[in-house]
């Protein structure tokens, strides 16, 4: 038999290092990966016995040895057999030219079709030709299979390489045929049964890095992707690419044997095997490889890799790695969970193709169920599902399989209590990928006891964290350090928000984390965390917008923290009163809301006088603005009452403001206007500068709201609002910048200079206001200036710029819920 001649075969099979499925028409079409463990023990089997028919009753018996159900046996043979076929004659092969079923009841792969290197090695061995039967011996028999059937065999060609190991060819290890094998295959890259979607983006970006660059690693978090995404993204390259996995290799010398190996190279055991791997790539002119799984290789893939890329102008490297090699002219891609909906986007069946979290899912549960179609009920748990795993593809996949057995709402279900035990039955996933918890487990393993310690500690957090939070939380000063190698990792990522730096690491992560604390230490940690948030909720001072920015991006991790601390503790209701204070600033009126009921009925648990006045008073900025004036006279009537008990003046002139508030909003402006003028004058005697800027600000609100419901003709329209403009003008002229009265004052300035018909003065004053808000994010302020701001380009007939301006306010209203009483705001 001529070695040489591989010609007039579909197939070339490869079981030793295989089993592997080469196509012989010259378009790189080399398949490793099959839909199914026992499809690959099939064509092994078959292969094994090339030419000789096979029952059926020997193949289901060596496939399933221990099943006693034979019905159950022979549908499953049926799946197996006809996935199989799919891959051996797709479209365009004729029926029967590879799996020959023409003798009854038996099976074999045609020798006319099939090349097979075990058949090879036999021929070669039985003519004594030991120099060629050692190069075909190149690797173990299917390493991957581990079932009866194989074992006396994969031992029999184990002793045989050990014996023919003196007579390999010591020569170059690169053919000419093998040269000309290597630059005539455009790509070897495993193929993927189901779809592929929406990484547009990703794609490009990574197109112009791998055209652009010889060394590009693909780097996040286990199962988000970097496999599926490094493949597609080749598919499309001019230079030929060759995948090569790497998650069975330990060492240096496994590397370069499986790039050897998927070279379609035969390696020479007596010469060392990054000797060999240069010498191959010596000889080839240009090639790109694709080395999958490179995470826990660093330490021995960087000086193999180096010394590659130097020695092989024509090689390009990239790598799918949970890190990067940290090596000069790396290109670092990160890539990143899928896109999910958003709270208003997931309402409706259309609305799912547009994202690829949602479209992702619907695609893998209709490979279960093809005929699904979600009702509204199901989107709406579709997307919270999606959410849930935040985007990451795995996790999708994996709980989309759940749909065989569990309803859509079940899936969600079963998410709220746990991610890391979603798992699939699939076994043609590979055993990392068959659970979250393991997909994340081999990057956990690979810490250091004090990165671990400190990941473990971090899990406490909820949404996210600064330096800052890590450090004073965990108590570890090199915070800053350990969160740079966690990243590193993909075990966290960042984001920059408000120019500072913001880490986060994926639930799935964080649940894993946290299993690995002891419970005592967790009840210590989260008891800091508490501690620690609640301390940042009570440094807010309205009169100091800065102590409102650390608060901005914590919501979750404060509302962790009121959740976990003891009402009864001083702190509770001076942190709650900021809380209730930044959400009002921040025009975030439900979440205020929110802090009011949830603790509200708590209030009586607060010793402290003074606390429990500024926490009403604080829950009086809040509600009457959402029209809830009868739970607002309800606090009022408590705020009155402590503090006539407490013989508190300043006290009964807050209970005062707010009452005129309230009035004001209900359309009695006298009685809101008098008890405002009281409050100014309470606070003028009590020397009180803090209350006096409530009481001003409040003071010209209400005449303002009386001048502008006056006819212009009213003799007292003007005076009042002169008056509500002196007012916000000595407001000015007392609060700092930093106060958020300042751009407050300018705003009702221009309400009564706007009412007054001095626009020139009007726009000013809301410039002014606009500028301030939007420096500090006073969302209030910016919304009524944009109205006002609308209406005075209206007067001027600059109709596009009222549009806008009005189209600000009307979005700005909406997302802070603010009623209106009997304003004119429509």
């Amino acid at each position: 038999m001529d070695m040489e001649n591989r010609t007039g075969y579909l197939w070339h099979i490869r079981l030793f290092g295989g089993p592997t499925l080469e196509s012989s028409q010259g378009d790189g079409n080399t398949q490793s990966h099959f839909r199914s463990s026992k499809v690959a023990a099939l064509l092994g089997y078959l292969a094994l016995n090339h030419g000789r028919p096979c029952t059926r009753e020997a193949l289901t018996e060596a496939l399933w040895p221990e099943e006693p159900d034979f019905q159950a046996v022979a549908n499953r043979f049926r799946v197996t057999l006809a996935s199989l076929r799919r891959q051996l004659e797709p479209q365009g092969f004729p029926f029967g030219s590879v799996l020959d079923t023409s003798i009854p009841g038996c099976i074999s792969l045609s020798e006319k079709s099939v090349w097979c290197d075990v058949t090879e090695f036999e021929y070669a061995l039985s003519v004594k030709d030991k120099s060629t039967a050692s190069n075909l011996l190149n690797g173990p028999l299917l390493p991957t299979i581990y079932d009866d059937w194989a074992a006396e065999a994969q031992l029999r060609y184990a002793l045989l390489r050990d014996e023919l190991a003196g007579f390999r060819n010591s020569s170059s290890s690169l053919t000419k045929d093998s040269k000309e094998k290597i630059e005539s295959d455009r790509h070897r890259l495993p193929l993927f049964l189901s779809r592929f979607f929406a990484r547009e983006k990703e794609l490009n970006t990574l197109k112009d890095l791998i055209e652009n660059h010889r060394l590009v690693t693909i780097t996040g978090p286990g199962g988000v992707g970097k496999t599926r995404l490094s493949v597609e993204c080749c598919k499309s390259s001019p230079v030929q690419t060759v995948f090569v996995p790497l998650a069975d290799c330990s060492n240096r010398d496994e590397i370069a044997e499986a790039i050897i190996r998927h070279l379609s190279v035969h390696s020479q055991i007596a010469l060392d095997p990054v000797d060999q791997l240069l010498d191959v790539l010596d000889k080839v002119s240009a090639i790109r490889l694709l080395l999958d799984n490179v995470e826990h290789l660093i330490e021995e893939a960087v000086p193999l890799i180096e010394s590659l890329l130097e020695s092989a102008p024509g090689l390009r490297l990239v790598l799918s790695s949970r890190q990067g090699l940290e090596i000069m002219g790396e290109q670092i891609f990160r890539l990143h969970p899928l896109d999910i909906p958003g709270l208003i986007d997931g309402k409706n069946v259309s609305s799912l193709s547009k994202f690829a979290s949602t479209t992702l899912f619907l695609d893998r549960v209709r490979q279960s169920r093809p005929d699904f179609v979600p009702t509204e009920v199901q989107v709406e748990a579709i997307v919270e599902i999606c959410r849930r795993l935040e985007g990451l593809p795995l996790g999708i996949e994996l709980a989309a399989a759940q749909i065989t057995v569990l309803s859509i709402s079940s899936i969600l279900e079963k998410l709220e209590s746990s991610l890391i035990d979603l798992k699939s039955q699939r076994r043609s996933l590979s055993v990392r990928h068959r659970s979250l918890r393991a997909a994340i487990e081999s990057s956990l393993d690979g810490l250091d006891e004090e990165n671990a310690t400190f990941l473990s500690r971090l899990s406490v957090f909820w949404g996210g964290w600064t330096v800052e939070h890590a450090e004073v939380v965990t108590g570890n000063s090199l915070a800053l350090e350990r969160l740079e190698e966690l990243t590193i990792r993909s075990l966290v990522s960042t984001e920059i928000q408000n120019d500072s730096m913001r880490f986060q690491c994926l639930e799935v992560v964080r649940q894993l984390a946290q299993e690995t604390l002891g419970k005592s230490e967790l009840a210590e940690m989260v008891a800091k965390h508490s501690a620690h948030f609640l301390h940042v909720a009570g440094l807010v001072d309205e009169n100091n917008l800065r102590t409102l920015h650390p608060l901005d991006s914590e919501m979750l991790n404060l509302t962790v923290a009121f959740q976990n601390a003891d009402p009864s503790d001083p702190i509770f209701w001076n942190s709650n009163r900021g809380a209730i204070i930044h959400a009002f600033v921040r025009g975030q009126f439900r979440t205020g809301l929110k802090w009011f009921r949830d603790f509200g009925p708590l209030i009586t648990r607060c010793q402290a006088y003074e606390d429990r006045r500024e926490w009403r008073i604080a829950a009086l900025h809040v509600l009457p603005d959402l029209g809830l004036y009868e739970e607002s006279k309800a606090i009022l009537e408590s705020l009155r009452e402590d503090a006539i008990e407490n013989d508190d003046r300043v006290g009964q002139a807050y209970a005062d403001i707010s009452e005129g508030l309230i009035a004001a909003r209900i359309g009695d402006f006298t009685k809101g206007v008098a008890l405002h003028r009281k409050a100014v004058g309470d606070a003028r005697k009590a020397g009180n500068s803090k209350l006096l800027e409530s009481a001003l600000a409040h003071l010209s609100g209400s005449l303002h709201e009386v001048g502008r419901i006056k006819e212009v003709s009213d003799a007292d329209r003007d005076e009042m609002l002169r008056e509500a403009e002196s007012m916000a003008i000595e407001l000015i002229g007392m609060v700092s910048l930093q106060s958020r009265r300042h751009p407050l004052a300018h705003l009702l300035a221009g309400v009564a200079t706007f009412y007054l018909g001095r626009f020139h003065d009007a726009r000013t004053h809301f410039l002014h206001a606009s500028n301030s808000a939007a420096r500090y994010d006073i969302t209030t302020v910016t919304m009524y200036s944009a109205f006002f701001e609308s209406e005075i380009a209206r007067q001027e007939n600059l109709v596009e710029l009222a549009n806008k301006k009005l189209d600000t306010f009307q979005k700005l209203r909406d997302q802070t819920g603010i009623i209106f009483g009997t304003g004119k705001w429509n």
